[in-house]
């Protein structure tokens, strides 16, 4: 059995893969060598990986590995490999879905357009961005206008009225809520938010907001002597800005992806390799799950609250494996 430290396990196997297709036919000692293992346990790990995949994990649907007369070779699927480079139509296509997607938010679609356009060989750039001026994407404006403004609440913690048709009742009606996050799911846009008037988490269609006014309420928490017992799925207040999700991070690629995610202003950064990024949703379980799918690489800075959540969410997952 190889390491019963988990996280020093995944490291060790993401080094492996990458390194055998560099070195295809390594001896296998050698390669137990490098990663130092005994030469048992590494074939254990050689099983492992065949299993790597979704459901039913049949071996080699993802990574196929092999051993042949002591030495080790990797087949890789493609999305282990580098990207191909893409052609003028393809990053076109790419293009109209940026747009079509960004729902009103022009800074996203900025990004998404230069990170296509840095992803192009010299001559297809010159096709595409001729291509490009050419088209435009039909979008509801109703919706678009929608989706910036939630955007927009969500990030200053705003409650906000919509207009909201409900077709199970064929009617339109007007829905108070504090709005968490948008998302895309089965081919449309909803919005997550605790709903004022069922007491409970909704999610909205965007496509079916007839219209969304921001209010001048927001998510303050009450002062002690008057709170209450808080309504089940309601979303905790946010309060100041300590109270808010703080996430430590390591690793510059980790760093990157938190400044691409979130915006470079919302990570604050204490050298190449040492960060820290703030959220702007509540403090959740689903900040707990967000900072756990870093694989070590993050770790709750705050609040209290939060960590104790996350200690006991690894706690009751360790359990299941004793």
């Amino acid at each position: 059995m190889a390491s019963p430290d988990l996280r020093e396990r995944l490291r060790r196997l993401l080094l492996l893969v990458p390194y055998v297709a560099h070195h295809q036919g390594v001896p296998l000692e050698d390669l137990a060598a490098f990663l130092q293992l005994p030469a048992e346990e590494l074939v254990g790990e050689l099983d492992f990986l065949l299993m790597v995949g979704q459901p039913p994990f049949a071996p080699d649907d993802c990574v196929d590995l092999r051993v042949e007369d002591g030495k080790v070779y990797v087949e890789l699927d493609q999305a282990f490999e580098r990207p191909p480079r893409l052609t003028a139509l393809e990053a076109l296509a790419l293009a109209a879905a940026a747009r079509g997607m960004a729902e009103g938010d022009d800074g996203a679609i900025a990004r998404a357009l230069g990170r296509i356009e840095a992803a192009l060989p010299p001559q297809a750039l010159r096709l595409y961005r001729d291509l490009l001026g050419r088209f435009a994407v039909a979008r509801p404006p109703g919706e678009a206008k929608a989706a910036a403004l939630l955007r927009e609440a969500i990030a200053e913690r705003r409650e906000v009225e919509l207009d909201y048709w409900a077709e199970s009742r064929g009617e339109v009606t007007v829905r108070p809520v504090r709005p968490r996050e948008l998302r895309w799911a089965q081919g449309h846009f909803y919005l997550s938010a605790f709903c004022l008037t069922r007491g409970d988490d909704r999610s909205f269609r965007v496509d079916r907001i007839r219209s969304a006014r921001t209010t001048s309420r927001t998510f303050e928490p009450l002062p002690p002597e008057r709170r209450g017992p808080r309504v089940p799925g309601e979303p905790p207040p946010p309060g100041k800005e300590q109270e808010r999700p703080r996430l430590r991070l390591r690793g510059g690629s980790v760093l990157r992806y938190a400044e691409e995610r979130f915006g470079a202003a919302a990570v604050e950064r204490e050298g190449r390799e040492v960060g820290s990024v703030t959220l702007s949703g509540p403090a959740d379980a689903w900040t707990v799950s967000f900072m756990l799918s870093f694989a070590g690489a993050a770790e709750i800075a705050g609040p209290p609250e939060l960590s104790e959540a996350a200690r006991e969410r690894i706690e009751k997952t360790l359990d299941r494996y004793r």
